[in-house]
Order: C-alpha cells, then sequence, then structure tokens
C-alpha cells in the first residue's frame, strides 16, 4: 500500500513538471519505471526511519528482572 501510495505522489509531482500524460511510449516505459523506483526508494526510507525509531519509558518503574 505504501508503494501504491508513493507512486501516486510521485505520479503528481512528475505531473506537474510535465505538459502530457505518459502513453504506451519509450516516454510511457520511462515514467513507469520512475515511478517504481520513487516508489521503492520511499518505502525504504521509511522503513529504515521505522527501524532505528527508539523509545525510552522514563517516568514508568518496571522491574527489570521480569520472567
Amino acid at each position: 500500500m505504501t508503494i501504491v501510495t508513493s507512486m501516486g505522489v510521485g505520479a503528481s509531482l512528475l505531473g506537474l513538471f510535465t505538459e502530457s500524460a505518459p502513453t504506451f511510449t519509450l516516454f510511457g516505459v520511462i515514467y513507469f519505471f520512475v515511478l517504481a523506483l520513487i516508489g521503492y526508494s520511499v518505502n525504504k526510507i521509511m522503513s529504515t526511519i521505522s527501524k532505528n525509531k527508539r523509545y525510552e519509558i522514563s517516568d514508568i518503574d518496571y522491574d527489570k528482572n521480569i520472567k
């Protein structure tokens, strides 16, 4: 779902910079692969950010030796 959404955002941004919609030409094929690359890249970046997020619990007392 994230990749599809990212491709949609990428298509909107590229649509602002191009004069016509892509068709089944070389431009259309390149356009598709650029959108797929944007979606894949955004997905990887978001995944990396979510893995590196760390939340500390500082105001709750907890037992360190929970069995």
